[in-house]
C-alpha cells in the first residue's frame, strides 16, 4: 500500500505539521515510504486511487503437485512487469481443508478489466480445482480473498535460501569473532 502514497502529513518531534511528498521534505518521504518509524506521527496519507471501476480477477486454487510450473509461472510473470504494469499475481502455499491437503491458491487481477492477460498466459494454463477469475469490482475481489479465512489470525513463515552460502560463510565469521576472549563481556 506505501507505493501508491502521494503524500504524508506528519507530526514532527519539534512540533512542526509538515507535508511529506515528492516536493517537499522528500528524504522524509521516502523513508516513511520505506517503513522506517520515530520520525514523528504521520495523522494524514493521500493515496493515489484507480481511476478504474471493473476489473477483471480472482482467485484460483491448484494442485501442490504444480509447484513447478508455479514457480516457473511467477518467474515469467516478473519478468514481464515492466511490458505489463496492469496486471496482479500473489501465489500462496496454504492448507486447504476442504481437500484436506496444501493447495496453490493464486489471486490476481488485470486492473485494466483485460480478461486472461498475456503476462499471466502461463499461470492459467496450469489446471485449477477452483477458479472465481471474472469482470469484477476491487471491492468483490477484496472480499473473496478473505474467504473462507475472514475473522482468522494468519500465521505466516518465510524462507528465502537465496544467498545462502554468503550467509553461513558470514554467521561463521561472526561466531569465530564471537569466540575471541574479550570480545563480548562476560
Amino acid at each position: 500500500a506505501c507505493d501508491q502514497v502521494v503524500d504524508y502529513q506528519i507530526v514532527l518531534a519539534d512540533g512542526r505539521i509538515v507535508e511529506a511528498n515528492n516536493d517537499e521534505h522528500a528524504d522524509l518521504f521516502l523513508t516513511l515510504k520505506g517503513g522506517s518509524a520515530n520520525f514523528g506521527i504521520v495523522n494524514r496519507f493521500d493515496f493515489e486511487t484507480l481511476d478504474e471501476t471493473r476489473l477483471w480477477g480472482g482467485m484460483r486454487v491448484m494442485s501442490k503437485s504444480s509447484t513447478p510450473e508455479q514457480i516457473e509461472s511467477l518467474v515469467q510473470f516478473t519478468a514481464n512487469i515492466p511490458n505489463d504494469i496492469y496486471s496482479f499475481y500473489v501465489v500462496l502455499w496454504n492448507y486447504q481443508p476442504s481437500l484436506g491437503d496444501i493447495a496453490v491458491t493464486a489471486m490476481l487481477a488485470n486492473t485494466k478489466a483485460e480478461e486472461k492477460p498475456a503476462a499471466m498466459k502461463k499461470l492459467l494454463a496450469i489446471p485449477a480445482i477452483m477458479d472465481t477469475t471474472k469482470q469484477t469490482t476491487l471491492a468483490q475481489v477484496a472480499a473473496e480473498s478473505e474467504q473462507p479465512y475472514a475473522g482468522m489470525h494468519v500465521s505466516e513463515a518465510e524462507l528465502n535460501d537465496y544467498g545462502d552460502a554468503q550467509a553461513k560463510e558470514w554467521l561463521a565469521g561472526v561466531e569465530e569473532f564471537a569466540r575471541e576472549k574479550g570480545t563480548f563481556v562476560d
